[in-house]
């Protein structure tokens, strides 16, 4: 941030806090206009919905019934089953006019305000869609990209191969029995492979995951709607379009843009069931977020805080209520993550089977949908004798404990608690929150936003009416439990702090909408949106232009592809010494690096057959590095009997590290340094080729 930024972001703040103080008397006749305001708009879309197929009957055609609930009724099972699978179907043909039904209901200013705002965002990313699958993160295409890849080559969507996961002894193809994880992200972008074939695998990957951007910001601006102003809903939704970790986020083949965009469909629901008291949409908000569980685990840590404070901070809920939402969306939360674990995760081995199995789940959550409705009265007479019987509730507890270790134990999710989850010695270490808070996230949203955000939410709290309150507070509350929580992989990698990027888009978004209130003068809100907007949008390009077009030299990395295409075949190994994770999507060729040598056969038969014999046996080709030399101290556990450590830092290690570089772990990196003398190592490599910054090593021993 330059000087000029600088004045500007302080004058902008003293402003803000100006207007507070000049128009403090007036805040609650302020807010109850913008609360008038808005239930007028709501009536004025409710008669826009319902006047539409009146003045638009052409369109009106293509408003088809789905019809399932009608011939459930009727006693019609079979026809109600079938209607439900085709139902994908007719959502597709009915999309058309669902669209424009809904732009006309918003009125013409506020849509091409928020089609230009999708225009903008799609303008910042789409010169780089084209960048090579390396930068930041390059890992994290080779998680996706490299499935979908195999699907799309093998018109096969249950082959699941992740060459860059490959054992020399147990796996050396990188093809997998199961699934990991529900592969919505593989199968999207293996369909989009399909259906474009003719651009570039870069290009194609990039439309998939900024088509999940679109969708996440068209859910967003429909929750935040609930909760705000459409003003101010538009200012948030335009901060998140430029922000420069959105934009990554939908940008980079990861888990966490699916996360946020069932996160937002979730909350939809969660706000329809809090204003309509429907069990309907409690069911579809636990439904959409049991489908994010399912995808990665991670979306429990905000979106069930986020759940739980909108409940808490509702005026109509009571005790028999909290708990029910609790638990059927809980319950919700659970079923489909176990019906993956069950039945989709198998589809790779055993395609027929998986699937009879899932169909089953469906049918099992369809009853679950159905005694959900018909019982809504039984179940809520059931909760209220147990919240008032102390044996009752202490059963229910344990029910509710019981459901959750048996997730636990039949999705094994506890195994990422230790490489995932935060530890004593990091969740009370304050000098870590602040590096993260002043290193990271200031630089991840750049300093404007982060400065303003951080008034903004003061301002916020102090002159908001009650329901902006709520939204904000429910994702402080959320974003706080998953900082909290998840900080050992949050210090490492910046697409996880959308949650907590999106609690300072809302707390600037209100504070500037709010300011600019207090004057009740068109011309003088539209100046303060103009200024606002030249103090937030120049950073935040420049900080995204520098995120989206960073890539490493692509003609040495051609050089080491061709390499490895012309002196290797397709089976062969090579050790990446570098986390070089591309060549494996250039190539084809599986990948290890050293620590998948660590194995009693290999150690075996290093000992009766010498270390060269023992790589081509177990078809390993090379090692390619960026340094002058192969790591020695990496290879020293397989020519000893020794039990020697991990040479590798954990990510609680390499944290206390950075924040003390007086730190170390305990290790036994001396010991190793005499055993690479004592077993001639470093003879054991030989430099056959060197290209731009890369080296490659075959074996000798």
């Amino acid at each position: 941030m330059n000087t000029f930024e600088s004045y500007l972001v302080f004058a902008t703040i003293l402003f803000g806090f100006f207007t507070l103080y000049l128009y403090r008397n007036d805040i609650e006749i302020i807010e109850n206009k913008i609360y008038m305001e808005k239930e007028n708009e709501k009536k004025a879309e409710a008669k826009r919905e319902q006047e539409f197929d009146r003045k638009f009957p052409f369109s009106a055609k293509l408003n088809l019934d789905y019809g399932i609930s009608e011939y459930w009724k009727k006693g019609n099972r079979s026809a109600s089953l079938f209607r439900l699978l085709i139902a994908p179907f007719i959502w597709i043909v009915r999309l058309p006019y669902s669209s424009v039904r809904w732009m006309y209901r918003e009125g013409g200013v506020y849509t091409l305000i928020f089609i230009a705002i999708l225009f903008l965002f799609t303008a910042i990313k789409a010169p780089y869609f084209d960048v090579s699958f390396t930068g930041e993160h390059t890992m994290k295409y080779n998680a996706y990209v490299e499935p979908a890849k195999y699907m799309y080559e093998n018109h096969n969507p249950f082959l699941y191969r992740k060459s860059y996961q490959a054992d020399p002894v147990n796996n050396p193809l990188g093809i997998f029995n199961t699934f990991s994880q529900l592969p919505l992200l593989e199968w999207g972008l293996a369909a989009t492979y399909t259906l474009m074939p003719f651009n570039s695998l870069e290009v194609n990957t990039r439309l998939f995951t900024h088509f999940i951007g679109i969708l996440i910001l068209i859910s967003a601006y429909v929750f935040f709607k609930n909760w705000f102003s459409k003003e101010e809903s538009l200012i948030i939704i335009f901060l998140m379009a430029i922000n420069p970790i959105i934009s990554f986020t939908t940008f980079v083949t990861v888990a966490d843009s699916l996360l946020l965009l069932l996160t937002f469909i979730s909350l939809n629901y969660a706000s329809k069931y809090i204003e309509e008291e429907r069990i309907k949409h409690l069911f579809f908000a636990g439904l959409f977020f049991g489908i994010g569980v399912a995808t990665k685990y991670s979306i429990i840590l905000w979106e069930a805080p986020i759940f739980t404070m909108l409940l808490i901070l509702n005026k109509k809920t009571d005790m028999c209520t909290f708990v029910k939402s609790v638990g059927i969306f809980g319950l919700m939360g659970v079923l489909p993550a176990i019906a993956f674990k069950t039945s989709l995760k198998y589809l790779p081995t055993d395609a027929l089977l998986s699937t009879i199995s899932f169909i089953i789940w469906i049918v099992i959550i369809s009853c679950v949908y159905t005694t959900i409705i018909k019982k809504e009265n039984n179940i809520d007479n059931i909760i209220s004798k147990a919240t008032q019987n102390k044996l009752l509730f202490v059963g229910a507890i344990i029910s509710g404990i019981s459901i959750g270790i048996t997730f636990l134990c039949v999705t094994q999710a506890y195994r990422l608690f230790h490489e995932f989850l935060t530890d004593p010695k990091l969740i009370f270490n304050w000098d870590m929150y602040a590096y993260m808070l002043n290193k990271q996230f200031k630089e991840y949203m750049t300093e404007n936003v982060f400065y303003l955000g951080l008034v903004g939410f003061i301002f916020s709290l102090y002159s908001g009416f009650s329901k902006q309150k709520i939204a904000l507070i429910t994702f402080l509350v959320g974003s706080f439990f998953y900082w909290i929580l998840a900080s050992k992989v949050i210090f490492f990698h910046n697409y996880y702090t959308n949650i907590i990027i999106i609690v300072f888009c809302i707390s600037i978004g209100s504070m500037i909408y709010r300011v600019s209130r207090f004057y009740d003068n068109k011309f003088f809100f539209i100046s303060i949106i103009l200024v606002f907007s030249l103090l937030v949008y120049p950073t935040s390009y420049n900080a995204n232009v520098n995120r989206l077009n960073e890539e490493i030299d692509q003609y040495s990395l051609m050089q080491v592809a061709q390499y490895l295409l012309e002196n290797t075949n397709e089976n062969e190994i090579y050790i990446d010494d570098s986390y070089i994770l591309t060549l494996t999507i250039l190539t084809g060729r599986p990948r290890i690096d050293e620590s998948n040598l660590i194995q009693d056969e290999i150690s075996e038969s290093i000992k009766t057959i010498g270390f060269s014999e023992s790589m081509k046996k177990y078809n390993i080709s090379c090692v390619i590095t960026t340094r002058n030399t192969p790591r020695y101290e990496r290879y020293v556990n397989i020519f000893t009997d020794e039990n020697l450590g991990s040479v590798s830092y954990g990510r609680r290690d390499i944290i206390l590290s950075r924040l003390n570089p007086d730190y170390h772990s305990s290790g036994d990196i001396e010991r190793r340094n005499q055993l690479i003398k004592e077993c001639n190592i470093q003879n054991k490599f030989i430099l056959e080729q060197k290209l731009g910054p890369y080296r490659i090593f075959s074996f000798a021993g």
